[in-house]
């Protein structure tokens, strides 16, 4: 068993590190391409939020907007059906020193473990880290340069495939310096 954890070590491979992210002209929190899972397919489908990357070196961020879906509902029409999703977003400004933040962003993503590790008791995420809830870095994350350029920095990943821990900490050091509450309605796709 021993030779055989080896074994599958030794041929392991950290994942290629991301490409630039694509840069957009502003932040985006109402955009519902934004919350994988939040919508039913293939309403989310049809909208493409800016790729995910790493920080392109013409960018240089000064802050950092988090989108945070906290509340949500199904809209009903009349007769009681369902006409759409109703959700409430925080935009969340977080200002000061990003050194800690860009250096857990640059970080190598872990080597995405083994089907065969769940045998064992270790745990595999499924999801692809879009743990998308309040105060944790997943899709909905923007870096924002001082002319309000934004970008999606790709979260480095653990084994289990959800996001590094350290982005995490480097955010929550940071000062909410502005919360901004959005509604948001996305109506269902065959209404």
């Amino acid at each position: 068993m021993v030779a055989v954890a080896g074994l599958v070590h030794l041929h392991e491979r950290p994942p290629s590190p991301p490409g630039d992210a694509e840069i957009a002209a502003g932040v985006d929190c109402l955009d519902p391409g934004m919350f994988p899972g939040r919508f039913p397919p293939p309403t989310a489908q049809t909208f493409t939020p800016p790729s995910t990357g790493s920080v392109p070196d013409n960018v240089i961020p000064v802050a950092v907007v988090s989108c945070e879906p906290t509340f949500g509902r199904s809209r009903l029409d009349a007769n009681g059906n369902p006409v759409g999703t109703e959700v409430t977003v925080d935009e969340v400004r977080h200002a000061g020193d990003l050194t800690v933040l860009l250096s857990a962003l640059s970080e190598d993503s872990d080597p995405q473990g083994w089907w065969i590790e769940a045998w064992f008791g270790k745990t595999r995420d499924y999801t692809g880290g879009a743990h998308c809830t309040p105060g944790i870095p997943c899709s909905m994350l923007w870096l924002v340069d001082a002319d309000g350029r934004a970008i999606r920095p790709a979260i480095p990943k653990t084994r289990s495939g959800g996001p590094k821990p350290d982005a995490r900490e480097a955010i929550a050091r940071l000062t909410v310096v502005d919360r901004t509450s959005h509604g948001l309605f996305v109506p269902r796709s065959d209404s």
